[in-house]
């Protein structure tokens, strides 16, 4: 298995750099204006970005990926990444 195979990625499938900007949830909370419940639902059923686990006790998002949630809005941003995080997920259980 190559360490390449393991990389972490952006929505659009781009590996996450250290350039990439990390935001905790009360910063997404503050940023999208949604509550805390409604964007762990949102994230469960495939219609918001995946939390990236850095720790045991340190879950993040991408800004780049928030930012790309803002500018589809949620309709919009289940059509072009609903099947994609749903394949994710996926992949994450087996």
């Amino acid at each position: 298995m190559s360490a390449e195979s393991l990389y972490k990625t952006n929505l659009r499938g781009e590996v996450i750099t250290i350039e990439d900007r990390y935001m905790a949830i009360k910063e997404v909370v503050a940023k999208t204006t949604l509550d805390r419940s409604t964007l762990y639902a949102y994230e469960q059923n495939c219609a918001f970005p995946q939390m990236h686990r850095l720790s045991k006790t340190r879950v993040v998002f991408l800004a780049s990926d928030v930012e790309e949630f803002l500018r589809l809005g949620y309709e919009n941003f289940v059509k072009v990444y609903g099947e994609t995080l749903r394949a994710r997920k996926g992949m994450e259980a087996a």
